[in-house]
């Protein structure tokens, strides 16, 4: 019996700035989904350039795509495409 995947980080408290449906001018544009909520970016935008669009520092969370956490390093290299699903988590520490 096949059990669908569980999204491990469904539970998690997320705080993450409002990014509205707001077109580009004339340039080509692909949606991406964040934590449930759709974004339009730039075709050729890569995640590094996509989590400082949003005002957040690299430090303390972690992005994963299809259930699978992007090392930093490869940030950069990375080039979002369209209907592409992403989470982002925030370390939280304490005790």
């Amino acid at each position: 019996m096949n059990t669908p995947k569980r999204n491990p980080f469904a539970d998690a408290e997320h705080s993450l700035p409002d990014s509205p449906l707001v077109p580009f001018s004339g340039e080509s544009t692909i949606i991406i989904s964040l934590n449930g909520k759709d974004h339009e970016v730039k075709k050729g935008t890569s995640l590094s350039d996509f989590i400082r669009t949003l005002g957040l520092q690299p430090k303390g969370i972690a992005i994963a795509i299809d259930y699978e956490v992007v090392p930093k390093d490869k940030w950069q290299e990375t080039i979002l495409s369209d209907r592409l699903e992403l989470m982002l988590i925030h370390a939280v520490s304490g005790g």
